[in-house]
């Protein structure tokens, strides 16, 4: 069950840190353009 939580937690930070780069990268091309 602790294994079963840690794997969720994991998976949920990996996908965090994805939309973030994701939101990152349009905000700074979008200020880049200015």
């Amino acid at each position: 069950m602790v294994s079963f939580i840690c794997t969720q937690i994991q998976v949920a930070i990996k996908v965090t840190v994805f939309l973030f780069t994701i939101i990152g990268n349009r905000t700074f091309s979008r200020s880049r353009r200015k």
